[in-house]
């Protein structure tokens, strides 16, 4: 064989006599064909299988987490379910503690699920009704050893004041209008005042404790106590206001002391369906404990009105008092119009700060009850 010096080729390019063995056959083309489909089958196949095992090791996967899920979940349940029986046990829980059951929103008295039953029943022969009632309920509440603080339960109802604030001054709007209206009926309006006031202030509070809980509410909530155990409710207010009028008549402080002390009584007939005396007890009873706390809270919502109070009961005797020397006891008419507009505006001027200064005290009030009567964790500063 030849090839010509220098020049880089295949030897079938320059020899014509190997030309021939150059050219596929159709024998190697069909082989080759063959070869190829079967590269590909296989990869298919090798393909297949690596998808397969995909698949399987990640549906073992899903239901590996699916299953931690499961369990993390059921352990949380028993673990709460767990707290609660303890918390049954040592009398800090009974039938009418309220709690969410995992993944819900609805808060539930104990006594309705079906899970606490049986230990509810082998600790309290009975439901919380009646005269048995607020022995149990205080001494669950004074049992958790909760303490209140008057900057946080003022820090708070502050806030809840301002996220809600047109439905606490529409609330508090209706329910100073009702008074305001009542107070100009002589003899009938302060009676009928008298008849529904435990109704009036149950619905009241209500409405700023379905706030405190992240609940809805509407300003219709205010009348809610007239629909539900008015008869109580009712009670509540005749009992309330007159032992407090009695223990201010003839000693100031044991008025004083009642009127904080029953603080909490509507709220809990509100709350959890409470009979007029069980709830005065309960509220007494707790609120002795945390007496100066929750008076500290009151006193500092409404120190605005109490100094305009002052202000006004100074104003009127520093008008009075030199009508009545200069005069001579006999005041004509103009002075006499005189005195009924002061009158009025600092009646007016008084209603208005009372309409911000009531919705502050109840938040805050409610922030303190929901720390001692509900089955959440009391907030810290």
């Amino acid at each position: 064989m030849r090839r010509d010096e220098g020049q880089p080729g295949r030897e079938c390019d320059k020899e014509p006599a190997f030309a021939g063995q150059c050219q596929p056959t159709p024998r190697s083309l069909r082989l080759l064909s063959s070869a190829r489909r079967l590269l590909v089958l296989a990869s298919q196949r090798q393909a297949r299988r690596l998808l397969s095992t995909l698949r399987r090791h990640t549906g073992e996967r899903r239901r590996f987490w699916q299953g931690e899920l499961a369990l993390n979940r059921e352990t949380a349940q028993n673990q709460t379910n767990s707290r609660q029986t303890k918390w049954i046990l040592e009398g800090r829980a009974n039938h009418q503690t309220l709690a969410q059951a995992a993944g819900t929103s609805e808060w539930k008295t104990l006594a309705e699920l079906p899970e606490f039953a049986p230990i509810l029943s082998s600790k309290y022969s009975a439901p919380l009704t009646g005269l048995a009632a607020p022995t149990l309920t205080a001494d669950a509440v004074l049992a958790r050893g909760v303490g209140v603080n008057i900057g946080d339960c003022l820090s708070r109802g502050w806030r809840l004041l301002v996220n809600n604030l047109p439905l606490f001054l529409g609330v508090s709007l209706v329910l100073l209008l009702i008074r305001f209206g009542l107070g100009f009926i002589p003899v009938i309006g302060p009676l009928v005042y008298w008849i529904i006031f435990g109704s009036l202030y149950g619905g009241f509070y209500m409405t700023f404790l379905k706030r405190v809980r992240g609940e809805s509410a509407v300003i219709g909530d205010l009348f809610g106590g007239f629909s539900e155990n008015f008869v109580q409710f009712m009670l509540a207010g005749l009992v309330m206001n007159l032992l407090t009028a009695i223990g201010m008549f003839f000693c100031v402080l044991p008025g004083i002391y009642l009127a904080v002390a029953w603080k909490f009584s509507l709220a809990l007939m509100a709350d959890r369906r409470m009979e007029f005396w069980p709830a005065m007890e309960s509220s007494r009873r707790v609120i002795t404990r945390y007496w100066f706390q929750i008076f500290g809270v009151l006193a500092v919502a409404y120190l605005p009105l109490i100094l305009f109070s002052g202000y006004s009961v100074f104003h009127m005797l520093s008008v009075l008092f030199p009508l009545i020397i200069n005069s001579g006891g006999r005041l004509d008419l103009s002075q006499v119009m005189k005195v009924a507009g002061e009158v009025v505006t600092l009646s007016l001027t008084q209603q208005l700060i009372t309409l911000f200064a009531l919705p502050f005290a109840t938040a805050a009030l409610m922030h303190a009850y929901e720390d001692l009567f509900g089955t959440r964790p009391a907030q810290t500063p």
